[in-house]
């Protein structure tokens, strides 16, 4: 009896291990291939990973370079602006310059003209004194008649005819009163000019130094020695 159940008892315990290896080999395909998925699903969710960090990575540079052309740009138009700004201001500058040389020269020029003026002023009145104090009364009035005769020479000698306004009355402003010759004279002459009877009212103004002044409504000629000495300035000026 012994033999025989130790017998029973080793098929018993091959059996058990025929079996517990069955079983372990069961579960180790199983645990394989649920390792194997997982496996898998590691693999594949590793290459969505890179994927997507390939997508991140292009988008990503996509943006650097739009971000670079969008800096770009506005470096260009901030550059544009600037130069702009620049040739408004260089013009605006060449402007102001043109400005200030031009009213520099303008001033230059008035200044100029003042200084003309006063130095014409002070040589005819230079001029008048000297003939106020060098000649006599009688040289004086010599020139002063021969500047009359000469006033009335010359408008005889000319063709042109004396249109005027209001010519009914000629002014003759003097330094001396008219030699009775000369008013008839220059009288005729007058009329003759103006086709019409003219009428003399004179006047005396010492500041002339010599000559006359005629006025005959809006015409004035003016034959005194000091017109004449201012016309002798200007020409002198002019030709410095």
């Amino acid at each position: 009896m012994l033999p025989q159940l130790i017998l029973i008892q080793i098929i018993t315990f091959v059996f058990l291990i025929v079996f517990l290896r069955l079983l372990f080999q069961r579960h180790l395909g199983f645990a394989l291939g649920r390792l194997h998925n997982l496996n898998q699903d590691v693999l594949n969710k590793e290459e969505e990973l890179r994927k997507r960090q390939e997508e991140i990575e292009i988008e990503y540079a996509e943006k650097m370079k739009q971000a670079a052309q969008e800096v770009e740009e506005i470096r260009n138009k901030a550059n544009e602006e600037a130069l702009l700004a620049r040739d408004k201001i260089l013009d605006q500058a060449k402007t102001e310059k043109a400005k200030l040389i031009e009213r520099a020269i303008a001033e230059k020029r008035k200044q100029e003209k003042q200084l003309e003026t006063k130095i014409a002023q002070q040589g005819r009145s230079l001029a008048s004194n000297l003939i106020e104090y060098i000649f006599s009364k009688e040289i004086k009035e010599a020139i002063h008649i021969q500047l009359v005769d000469e006033l009335i020479e010359k408008l005889q000698a000319t063709s042109h005819k004396l249109q005027a306004r209001n010519n009914e009355q000629a002014e003759i402003t003097s330094v001396y009163p008219l030699k009775a010759e000369q008013k008839k004279r220059l009288i005729k002459t007058l009329s003759e000019k103006v086709g019409q009877n003219i009428e003399l009212k004179e006047k005396i103004d010492k500041e002339i130094i010599g000559g006359v002044i005629i006025k005959l409504g809006d015409i004035v000629i003016d034959g005194s020695l000091k017109n004449k000495l201012r016309k002798a300035m200007e020409q002198g000026t002019g030709s410095g």
